[in-house]
């Protein structure tokens, strides 16, 4: 009985809310329910039934017959219902967001009815913008920035839509930053205004970060779901599927957030840590078991989550997974049928791709660097707009043709074909032995060092969406060099980032003291002069090859035009 109770008082408490975004079709054909149907509806294109499309709660799963329409059993202890679209079609929009979802608005043992409008769409060929960690929060310049950015992702979709091709994007979670919704008013239905403001070009599906929690709810036994529910009421269910040409996607909602009571100091109108687990919810996963229980073990599995299940030991090739264990373990036994399956995610502000043995099939496990950067720090200095590992900000930007998918790193502030960088060790020997604000930084956080370790007359060499299955080529005068896989501290970020922080705000936190450090690759040359041939090529062929001459002097204030 107290479960019943509870489950009745969280849903008024959800249908109280402003509902935004759902759908709001109704079909002019009446619906009659059997007894025990809680939920029913149809789903039409051009008002004509479209027969076998998904429609779910997250628990149960049905689909609609030949005349368009469905049925569920529904205790609706989700508040919301959605529609899986099939291969094909798309949902109906009217801004960035597709109206794939409904509220449910009666208490659960009432029925409703909730009606689906598809559009037709030839999308066996379709591109894919993946965006995630935006954290608009209202401050450091954040959607005049962002403005500016847009150019650069109207003219990746612009290179499909040209060609006849229809472009979509995936929000992987962290849009806005919990922390200043009350501080500055910019909370996560203003995320989706910024959206419409800038005339988004493709329906823009979105999953839940961290950062997309409403702090303003106390640690309780319902955190995680009452937190949710501005997130929900603005983009949708925290976990759904979609079916866009051959590609099965799965979006999931890997964050139980906690926001445990605190008494530090505290944001205006945050009640506690914002602390959290990375974890899929036992009810997710049962939901996702069902979901894919029909689908041919040829079909491409994409499951988009905000936390990434892989990563590398440092610069070694040692994979390991990420916190919880057992959710993500079950969730790969999930997708081990699955040929063609790829995880994508956010959430670390880096870079990363690691290919994971799955039973007899790989994993590609994606995690896409930042919007923001470093949370719009360096743009907000008129700078080049790093990330936590010192990659240039940027999306990722993927083309697919039925079951052949090919992806490629795009950084907002670099020609799109650019995909490394390269340092002269010398030379940042000499900064940071010299530079009036290295030296004092160092004085308090003596770990980032100098680089005096490294040899002299070596280069470091980033690339920023490194794949084990690409290839990077180095020559010196014509003989091929070996590139080290080592791990060290970014010299941008630590001049453009950590040093600045501290310097010229006077910021001396504790979180300085561990140096934020990278993936690069060392090479060892026979001077300090001779010019460098560099290449790396991706695994679909792609080559950014370049020239790296020398000396080359080090430049630790690189404008967001500027090419070094």
């Amino acid at each position: 009985m107290k479960s019943v109770k509870l489950i009745t008082a969280l849903f008024s408490l959800f249908c109280s809310g402003i509902i935004w975004g759902q759908s709001t079709y109704t079909s002019s054909r009446n619906i009659r329910p059997a007894k025990d149907i809680t939920v029913a509806g149809y789903v039409e294109c051009d008002g004509k039934p479209v027969a076998n499309v998904t429609v779910s709660d997250g628990y149960e799963i049905t689909k609609t017959d030949n005349k368009g329409a469905y049925y569920l059993k529904s205790k609706k202890l989700n508040p919301q219902l959605f529609i899986s679209a099939p291969s094909g079609y798309e949902p109906w929009r009217e801004d960035a967001v597709p109206q794939f979802w409904a509220d449910f608005n009666l208490p659960p043992d009432k029925f409703e009815r909730h009606d689906f409008r598809l559009k037709k769409q030839d999308n066996t060929r379709h591109g894919l913008i993946l965006v995630t960690d935006m954290h608009f929060h209202g401050k450091r310049r954040d959607e005049a920035t962002f403005g500016e950015y847009m150019d650069i992702i109207n003219r990746e979709s612009a290179r499909f839509t040209t060609q006849g091709i229809p472009v979509y994007s995936i929000g992987l979670g962290d849009i806005s930053y919990d922390n200043h919704w009350y501080e500055t008013g910019v909370d996560i239905k203003k995320t989706r205004s910024i959206l419409n403001d800038n005339n988004w070009p493709a329906p823009f599906y979105n999953i839940m970060g961290n950062h997309d929690s409403d702090g303003a709810v106390c640690s309780g036994d319902s955190t995680d779901f009452l937190s949710a529910i501005p997130f929900m009421k603005t983009f949708g269910p925290r976990y759904y599927s979609q079916n866009i040409g051959k590609v099965h996607y799965v979006m999931l909602d890997n964050i139980v957030y906690f926001n445990d009571e605190s008494n530090g100091t505290k944001n205006e109108g945050i009640k506690g840590k914002r602390n959290y687990k990375e974890m899929i919810t036992p009810e997710q996963l049962s939901w996702l078991e069902k979901d894919l229980a029909n689908l041919d073990p040829s079909t491409p599995v994409i499951v988009a989550m905000h936390c990434p299940v892989h990563t590398y030991k440092k610069a070694g090739s040692q994979i390991q997974i990420r916190p919880d264990e057992a959710s993500a373990t079950r969730l790969k036994e999930l997708v081990k049928p699955f040929k063609n399956t790829i995880f994508i995610s956010g959430h670390t502000h880096k870079n990363g791709l690691v290919r994971a043995q799955n039973g007899e099939n790989t994993i590609i496990d994606l995690n896409l660097v930042s919007t923001c950067g470093s949370i719009w720090w360096n743009s907000s200095f008129n700078q080049k707009n790093l990330a936590h590992d010192g990659s240039p900000a940027g999306f990722e930007v993927l083309d697919i043709d039925s079951d052949s998918i090919q992806w490629r790193f795009v950084p907002y502030e670099y020609p799109s074909e650019m995909q490394f960088k390269a340092w002269d060790v010398n030379k940042l020997k000499e900064f940071f032995s010299t530079d009036t604000e290295a030296k004092t930084f160092l004085k308090y956080f003596p770990k980032w060092g100098k680089y005096d370790k490294l040899p002299d007359n070596s280069v470091l060499i980033q690339v920023w969406a490194w794949d084990p299955d690409g290839k990077l080529d180095v020559y010196e005068n014509g003989i091929p060099l070996h590139a080290e896989s080592v791990w060290e501290v970014h010299p941008d970020y630590f001049a453009m980032t950590a040093i600045q922080k501290a310097e010229w705000t006077g910021d001396y936190k504790k979180g300085l003291r561990e140096p934020k450090k990278a993936r690069f690759f060392l090479v060892e040359t026979s001077d300090d002069k001779s010019p460098l041939e560099i290449s790396y090529t991706d695994a679909f062929g792609r080559t950014d090859r370049r020239t790296f001459n020398r000396p080359h002097k080090f430049n630790s204030n690189p404008k967001p035009d500027s090419i070094d």
